[in-house]
This record gives structure tokens, sequence and C-alpha cells, in this order.
């Protein structure tokens, strides 16, 4: 009996001891439901911010997109506006006369108005062999005075000229328009 006794004493402590062990297991299963929990709960906010990121860079992505078409359109009207720029001052500078090739004697440091205006009247009458009634009136041996830009056109196109002329064709420069045969040629 003694030894059924001790046997039954043995499964009773080995029982308190599964007890023990079943209470912390349990306990640490309701602390591992509790950890899941939260774990699921940052999951799910981490994922909204991921979201929300996502779509505001979407939406910064379509910003750029938008700034960037903008950005391309005032680029465009930007150069529109400086060709219509040039043009309105080769429209107020074209009644200007340009004189070049007469001698300027500026050996005093400065010739004067009066000086500069006596030459070019004697070298309108003596080269160019206009009647001396006309050049006290008239000027000539001009020259259309234009933007800086459009003269730098000009001179890039007066070589096509000289050759469309050299192969027989019709050609000029109108502004800064090379024009072949009477159809503009764009370069």
């Amino acid at each position: 009996m003694r030894g059924i006794s001790d046997r039954l004493e043995a499964m009773e402590r080995k029982l308190g001891a599964i007890e023990v062990l079943e209470k912390k297991v349990t306990d640490f299963e309701r602390e591992l439901k509790k950890v899941w929990v939260a774990l699921d709960d940052r999951a799910k906010k981490t994922d909204e911010k991921v979201t929300n990121l996502e779509d505001k860079v979407e939406a910064a992505d379509i910003g750029v997109g938008e700034v960037s078409s903008r950005v391309h359109d005032l680029e465009r009207q930007r150069r529109q506006l400086s060709e219509v720029v040039n043009y309105l001052k080769a429209q107020s500078i074209g009644n200007n006369l340009i004189f070049s090739g007469i001698p300027e004697d500026n050996s005093t440091g400065s010739e004067t108005p009066a000086v500069t205006e006596r030459k070019l009247r004697d070298f309108l009458h003596e080269e160019m062999k206009i009647a001396k009634e006309t050049v006290a009136v008239n000027e000539f041996y001009v020259n259309e005075q234009l933007p800086p830009e459009v003269q730098a056109r000009r001179a890039r196109l007066f070589p096509k000229v000289k050759a469309a002329k050299r192969e027989g064709k019709r050609a000029w420069i109108s502004y800064d328009t090379l024009y072949v045969d009477g159809k503009p040629v764009r370069d």
C-alpha cells in the first residue's frame, strides 16, 4: 500500500507540476495573442501609411508632369515672344539708314555730327554720282538696320542665297527667312 501511496503522491506532484505548466502555457498563449493583436494593428497602420505615401508620391508625380508641361509651354511662349520682339525691333528700326565704307577721321578723338554729315554728302555726290541737289535732301548707300539676332540669322542665310542663285533659282531673304523660287525655306 505504501508503494501505491508513494506512487499516488508522485502522480499528484506530477499532476500539480502539469497544472502549473498548463497555467504557464495558458498565460503564455494569452500574452502571445496580445502580441499578435498588437503586431496586426501595427501592420495595418503601416499598410495605411504606405498606401498614403504611395498616393502622395503618385500625386507628386502628376504634379511634376504638369509643372514640366507648363515649363515646356512657357519656354515655347518665351521663344515666340522673343521672335515677336525681334520683329518689332526690326520694324521700329527698319527706317534707320546705315552708311558704311566711308572713312572716319578720328584723329582729334571725336568727329562732330556736322563733319560726319558733310563727309556723307560728299561721298554720295562723288562716289555714288548722285546730283549735289539730290544729295542735299536724299540719302543713299543704305542697309536696313535690324536687331543683332536677325542680322545673325540673315548672315547664315546669305551663303544659301548665293548657292541657290548659282543653281539658277530665284532666291532672296525677307526679314529673316530665305525664299527660293517664291517658297520659304526653313533651316
